[in-house]
């Protein structure tokens, strides 16, 4: 599995900002009030960030290379990166979400101070729910069982060990 692509974080976060500023812009052009995110809704995905972090961890320990370490569910290891990566790009979407409302607020003859806390609470906790979700995705890298480097430049270039009756009597000469 690939780790995330930063351009997809970045677009993400555009997205956010774009789609945000549209939004608010639309509600107030029709009369309507804008529609402020909680002070709360920074605490849930910070909070979120260190549980998949959490998560994660115990992929970390066992793949550290110490004995007596634990061995890694591969499948465990695979939902826990997938969870990180959602994370990642949720975490980059609601960071855009907070910057697309702070641009919005300060585009407005008087700015509404009810979205400054919760723009700002949404920021922060969205940028640790996109770090920790890095991190995360950082630590589900399980290396193979058996390593060794012979065998992975067979396997990097696509062709399988070469073991013929060329190399069967070779092994038999040097014996």
């Amino acid at each position: 599995m690939q780790r995330s692509n930063p351009l997809t974080l970045f677009a993400t976060f555009m997205l956010g900002v774009v789609a945000t500023i549209g939004f608010e812009w639309l509600q107030v052009s029709n009369g309507r009030a804008i529609l402020p995110p909680s002070a709360s809704m920074g605490i849930v995905l910070g909070a979120l960030g260190i549980l998949i972090l959490y998560m994660a961890w115990p992929i970390k320990r066992a793949t550290s290379g110490k004995p007596g370490a634990k061995k890694v569910n591969p499948f465990v290891a695979v939902r826990i990166a997938f969870a990180a990566r959602a994370g990642a790009i949720t975490g980059a979407l609601f960071a855009g979400l907070g910057v697309g409302l702070l641009i919005f607020g300060f585009t407005l003859p008087v700015f509404p101070t009810v979205i400054l806390w919760g723009s700002i609470s949404t920021i922060i906790g969205s940028a640790l729910l996109t770090a920790c979700s890095l991190i995360a995705e950082w630590f589900c890298v399980v290396p193979p069982d058996d390593f060794d480097p012979d065998q992975e430049t067979d396997s990097v270039k696509g062709t399988a060990p070469k073991t013929g009756p060329s190399d069967v009597a070779t092994k038999k000469a040097h014996q």
